[in-house]
């Protein structure tokens, strides 16, 4: 009974601290990336520094890529950067693309880019 308890009681704390790193105090999303008008657009509202690589979908089944860490392409934690569209991969209007992320050390998430013409 006791080990139910404790075991319930860990499973918990471990669900509540996932559900922290998705979503920050105003319970918004850790992580966005959209295309408006030709800008690039990545909200990065995790505790920690993440890196990108963006790609029309098409084109990512096709190329092999690896993980880079550079200025170019890092979002400092709790930040967003605005990057030209045609950073992007093989994309061009009206195709989805997709965004890699990692944080350094490993793989973290991929998103499909939303297009948003105006805000």
């Amino acid at each position: 009974m006791r080990t139910s308890i404790l075991l319930s009681i860990l499973l918990i704390s471990i669900t509540s601290a996932c559900e922290s790193i998705f979503n920050n105090e105003n319970n918004e999303e850790a992580l966005s990336a959209i295309i408006q008008n030709d800008t690039f657009i990545i909200k990065n509202n995790l505790p920690f520094d993440i890196y990108f690589f963006a790609v029309d979908q098409e084109t990512s089944y096709v190329i092999d890529w690896i993980p880079v860490e550079s200025d170019a392409n890092r979002v400092k934690a709790g930040s967003f950067r605005k990057f030209p569209a045609d950073i992007i991969v093989g994309y061009t209007q009206g195709k989805t693309a997709i965004a890699y992320f990692w944080n350094g050390r490993e793989y973290w998430n991929t998103l499909i880019i939303d297009e948003h013409p105006e805000l």
